[in-house]
């Protein structure tokens, strides 16, 4: 697969092999930006941004898409617009744009690994307003539209995975 004319990074397999997401270079009218874009593992496959699925995702930097377990949704950070940014959840059918709720009450959500079960995300939050301003940082723990939990409450704790089970 040719990623980008640009740099790209940030690449998570899906959970069937298939398939790939990752971040590219992508020009807009003043830079480059960091953008989220899946692609097929075949031969001569294109790479389609996910801004494709859901044009809600068009505007600001993306950070570190991750595929939930089941392969049906990809989660990515945003850098925020007006207010907080929860991490997108973009579904490769399309359609609406969903977020991981609850989200943060300032800055912006990166993606860091999702639950075996998909049942709760595992966050980056920052404080900021863009990568270049990011803020302070904490790891946080969603479960999905029910509650955010701070994991360590000094230093910088560092993601590393999760139990077999949906275990915090």
């Amino acid at each position: 697969v040719k990623a980008s004319d640009q740099w790209a990074r940030d690449w998570h397999l899906s959970p069937d092999g298939t398939r790939v997401v990752f971040l590219a270079g992508q020009p807009t009218d003043d830079r480059i930006a960091s953008r989220a874009f899946v692609a097929e593992l075949v031969e001569g496959a294109e790479p389609q941004p996910l801004s494709d699925l859901s044009e809600a995702l068009d505007a600001g930097e993306h950070f570190n898409p991750i595929w939930q377990p089941d392969g049906q949704r990809i989660a990515v950070g945003r850098t925020p617009g007006d207010g907080p940014s929860a991490a997108a959840l973009v579904s490769l059918a399309g359609g609406e744009l969903a977020e991981a709720t609850p989200g943060p009450d300032q800055g912006f959500d990166v993606p860091a690994g999702w639950s075996p079960a998909g049942n709760y995300l595992a966050v980056r939050s920052f404080e900021g307003s863009s990568a270049v301003q990011a803020g302070g940082e904490q790891l946080v723990i969603i479960e999905l539209g029910k509650g955010r939990q701070t994991v360590g409450d000094n230093g910088k704790p560092e993601f590393i995975g999760w139990l077999a089970s949906d275990s915090q």
